[in-house]
């Protein structure tokens, strides 16, 4: 944990002084973070390890963006299979960052047995919320034929909703699918 805990004690002592736009989990983090007492150096939270603690109560009360915040704290610390089962908990209470990376452990086989059938359902659940990362690897999927049948009108339909979201990489991609023909 100490790994996580320590750059997100970094973006928060450091990203929250600089002028450059943060991107949106990292914002969240800090969000997370000052709600539950961050001062630096003040506080109940007085090291970057307290930020993880913290983190983790809240996910063991059963809040489904901590879960899925502390998922990504054990899959950052090696903890893979620790990682899903904090994605699996998230994810079936409907957060759908939560689903995204549940969905990418099902396709890389990360701290469970690999199944692209399984990672399709969940990232289809999550892309028809407006997931616009599960809306990316769902285009890319279709457009490659990994997992699904190769539909380049399926990968064109989901990378226009992520590229709708400003997503520069499926924009990018959409010009590639657009570019070639069933």
């Amino acid at each position: 944990m100490q790994v996580a805990s320590v750059l997100l004690y970094f973006f928060l002592t450091f990203d929250v002084c600089s002028q450059a736009p943060l991107d949106d989990k990292t914002a969240r983090m800090i969000n997370k973070a000052v709600s539950i007492g961050y001062q630096p150096g003040r506080g109940s939270i007085q090291s970057p390890d307290d930020i993880g603690k913290w983190i983790q109560k809240l996910a063991e009360g059963g809040d489904a963006e901590s879960q899925h915040d502390f998922g990504l704290i054990c899959e950052m610390t090696g903890k893979k299979e620790e990682a899903f089962r904090w994605f699996e908990k998230s994810a079936n209470q409907g957060w759908t960052e939560a689903e995204y990376d549940l969905a990418r452990c099902y396709t890389l086989g990360i701290g469970c047995q690999k199944d692209s059938s399984k990672a399709v359902e969940i990232y289809k659940k999550s892309a028809n919320k407006g997931n616009k990362d599960s809306q990316v690897m769902l285009g890319l999927m279709y457009k490659n034929g990994n997992g699904v049948t190769k539909n380049l009108n399926e990968a064109r339909r989901y990378l226009k909703l992520a590229s709708e979201q400003g997503d520069g990489a499926a924009k990018a991609y959409l010009l590639e699918v657009d570019s070639k023909s069933d």
